[in-house]
């Protein structure tokens, strides 16, 4: 409901390198993988505008503030990087940047299918 453009961000298109995937041996297509819901992991597409609220769902850098459940609204949005204000927590008004991260699960056993 927020007035301006829609930006998305998508997911890698492929499995990290492995001999054995289990029951992620056939992931082809890419749109295959992409409609996967994997516990632990992120879904394949986050659609952004500039002054949503986002809350972190996993701890970033609890040295500065971000942490789980840290509440912030999108200022600018990149290509690889998103601008955001805290407004909840210990650093109420900073300006901080996220950028895109890498999640790979420590091992195949972490990896559930969501139903």
């Amino acid at each position: 409901m927020l007035p301006g453009d829609v930006k998305s961000y998508m997911s890698c298109d492929t499995l990290f390198n492995s001999t054995d995937y289990g029951p992620f041996n056939d992931m082809e297509p890419p749109e295959l993988l992409h409609s996967l819901k994997i516990s632990r992991l992120p879904n394949h597409c986050l659609d952004l505008k500039v002054g949503v609220l986002v809350i972190l769902l996993r701890n970033l850098n609890q040295s500065i503030g971000l942490c789980n459940r840290t509440r912030l609204i999108v200022g600018k949005m990149g290509d690889t990087m998103v601008v955001a204000k805290v407004i909840y927590r210990s650093k109420v008004g900073e300006v901080i940047l996220i950028s895109r991260i890498d999640l790979t699960p420590s091992n195949l056993a972490d990896l559930q299918l969501r139903r």
